[in-house]
């Protein structure tokens, strides 16, 4: 069995140098800068859920897509519209999605699990970021 080498200079017990003791340990949402404690923020965007959907037909795709921008609500955006065409071939039909996208608000919060109990019901959160 090799013998364990001592290195000198290092104390028995003493830990390696790369290990730092901290004295107190760091909140959630803390950051630690020098000799003090810097607080964070998280901010996020906030966005209301609202979807509506609208039925059209006609007899070209033209006149259907024609037929959806005119019916589109304020504040709201088209985000799908599959189509479909009759047996006989003469009628398009589709079934216009639109999502409002206007609504939007800022909350503030140290930590994310705040952040979501901030959000209410019917609001989806879009980004979080740190301030």
């Amino acid at each position: 069995m090799p013998s364990a080498k001592r290195c000198e200079g290092v104390r028995e017990g003493a830990l390696p140098p790369r290990v730092v003791r901290s004295r107190t340990l760091p909140r959630p949402g803390d950051v630690r800068r020098r000799a003090g404690i810097l607080r964070v923020m998280l901010r996020a965007t906030i966005r209301q859920v609202e979807v509506r959907e609208v039925e059209v037909a006609g007899e070209s795709l033209e006149e259907v897509h024609s037929q959806l921008a005119e019916q589109r609500p304020d504040g709201f955006e088209l985000v799908k519209a599959p189509v479909k065409m009759t047996a006989t071939g003469g009628t398009i039909t589709a079934v216009g999605t639109y999502h409002r996208r206007d609504k939007t608000q800022e909350i503030s919060a140290a930590t994310r699990d705040e952040l979501a109990a901030l959000v209410p019901e019917g609001w989806t959160m879009l980004h979080v970021q740190t301030v």
